[in-house]
């Protein structure tokens, strides 16, 4: 027998079909407390197409840009967005890589995926996950995702972020590409927040 203990629990309408809980819901079975997966809460955040509440994106300056700042708290390893975008070939990547235009800006991210290079294109996307700055010391991480045979990229909390706090996580070991860990180097961009 399952029930489940909503005491703060928010709905989202979405799509004019389906509702998305917000916060954590409490599962009990056999009288033990379990919290839902954050993997579980993201699939259905991945599925509904939506951001959850709790995450805004703000401008910070005309060096960084934009960035995506709590206006809730969220605990270590909970569910914050997903990098949403199409879902492209390792090739097609590097050809979209090639060309994109320097006043928008690169938003592809590479990973593996089933022994293959893929590549998420959030340059069109509206949804904040694209927003999310780099960081060496991030309190979020990136992990896969697959729903329906399909791999999606989603930010998990890697520390608890408070209210007021920006998502940073790590893109990686690309020095060469990341001109803004080069502070000696600034650059005045066009902001397309």
């Amino acid at each position: 027998m399952y029930t489940v203990d909503a005491r703060i629990l928010v709905f989202s309408y979405l799509n004019s079909k389906s509702f998305v809980a917000s916060v954590k819901i409490s599962t009990v079975m056999a009288g033990s407390r379990r919290r839902v997966k954050p993997e579980k809460v993201a699939e259905e955040y991945i599925v509904a197409e939506n951001d959850p509440p709790g995450l805004e994106v703000r401008f910070i300056d005309t060096y960084i840009g934009c960035g995506v700042f709590a206006t809730k708290m969220f605990s270590r390893e909970e569910f914050l967005l997903e990098y949403a975008g199409k879902l492209l070939d390792g090739d097609e990547g590097d050809m979209r890589m090639d060309s994109c235009d320097q006043q928008v800006g690169s938003y592809l991210y590479f990973f593996q995926h089933l022994q293959s290079r893929k590549c998420i294109d959030a340059t069109s996307s509206t949804r904040m996950g694209r927003m999310v700055n780099d960081s060496k010391k991030q309190n979020c991480n990136m992990k896969k995702i697959v729903v329906d045979n399909t791999p999606h990229l989603c930010l998990f909390a890697s520390k608890d972020i408070f209210p007021g706090d920006e998502l940073r996580y790590d893109y990686g070991d690309r020095e060469s590409e990341l001109y803004w860990r080069n502070v000696s180097f600034p650059r005045l961009i066009t902001i397309y927040c």
